[in-house]
């Protein structure tokens, strides 16, 4: 056999096994490192939450969720995470089933120090490819959980009210379809309005404290929910601005309109003399009547209220009072 036959033998064999290349090494399945942690102190406790890994470092699925193990420890300058590992508080019964980890953890014993958190993934040899990212909390005393909130239906909107010893407060409101809770305000005082509502809408509410800690904030634990309905129950202002002009054969009355966007109409009351009022228009669309039903020479008063789409009144205008011609 001559030298070009044994070549073309040779690469025959070659490409009949699928030889490419070097032989490359077994994949270690390592899970790919968190790196979207968070933590935060809330109360007396640190909570966590991240992304469970669900994939290896070279971007294959997992068959299994891996084993999490948390870290807390204090750090030293400059920093190493070798000397901070050996010394710090290890977890390491973490929850693995959901994809979002949420994990909380007692913080007492880090009272006035500064610690760093962080979190490894396991692979099925009990290998990790390495840390999360590293979060950062100065621990301070445990802030109180506002108490005694309440909510006042007012016509601005409904007001909430609580008690409290914190440098700012955050208030969230849930509504009734039953979507999270989201922070609605950020303030100071121990009260806010909340305008943002709907007339006959539900809504619940929390409070909780918070301060600063470092470069970070400290919560309070929530309060306690309370719910409220904001409930029309007001009625339109008084109108204004009410006249009476004799004419020929009427007495013509006007007045201001009314600013209110919820006004369905207006009363118009009618007394004889010093005689009780009664109703004489139940609801003028327009800022004005004509009384025709009149006798002459004698005296009538007349006042005038506004009437929202509910049926909410006003009190009674100032009256008028005119003879009859």
């Amino acid at each position: 056999m001559g030298r070009l036959g044994a070549a073309v033998i040779l690469i025959a064999m070659l490409t009949g096994c699928g030889y490419v290349g070097e032989p490359l090494p077994p994949s270690l399945k390592l899970p790919s490192p968190v790196r979207d942690l968070t933590a935060r102190q809330r109360g007396d406790k640190f909570v966590l939450e991240f992304t469970c890994p669900e994939v290896t470092t070279e971007d294959l699925p997992l068959k299994n969720p891996p084993r999490l193990e948390l870290r807390i420890g204090t750090g030293s300058t400059p920093f190493r995470s070798d000397d901070w590992a050996a010394q710090a508080r290890v977890f390491d019964t973490l929850p693995n089933q959901d994809k979002l980890v949420h994990f909380e953890t007692p913080a007492s014993e880090w009272v006035g120090k500064e610690v760093l958190l962080s979190v490894q993934a396991f692979g099925p040899t009990g290998r990790s490819a390495g840390w999360s990212n590293f979060v950062v909390i100065t621990v301070v005393p445990p802030l109180v959980s506002p108490e005694g909130v309440r909510v006042e239906n007012t016509r601005k909107g409904l007001l909430v009210r609580w008690s409290g010893n914190a440098p700012a407060f955050r208030v969230l409101r849930k509504m009734e379809d039953g979507t999270p809770a989201i922070q609605a305000a950020r303030v100071q005082a121990m009260e806010w309005l909340d305008t943002a509502v709907e007339w006959e809408g539900r809504y619940k509410y929390t409070v909780q404290a918070i301060a600063p800690a470092g470069a970070k904030e400290a919560e309070s634990e929530l309060s306690a929910e309370v719910e409220s309905v904001r409930e029309d129950r007001f009625p339109p202002s008084v109108p204004a601005g009410l006249t009476a002009v004799i004419s020929t054969d009427s007495i013509e009355l006007s007045w201001d309109r009314s600013p209110e966007e919820d006004l369905a109409a207006y009363r118009v009351y009618r007394a004889t003399g010093d005689g009780k009022w009664e109703l004489a228009v139940d609801s003028a669309l327009n800022p004005t009547f004509s009384d025709t039903k009149l006798e002459s020479g004698k005296a009538y008063r007349y006042a005038v209220s506004s009437v929202d789409r509910i049926g909410n009144e006003s009190d009674k205008s100032a009256p008028v009072e005119v003879k009859a011609p």
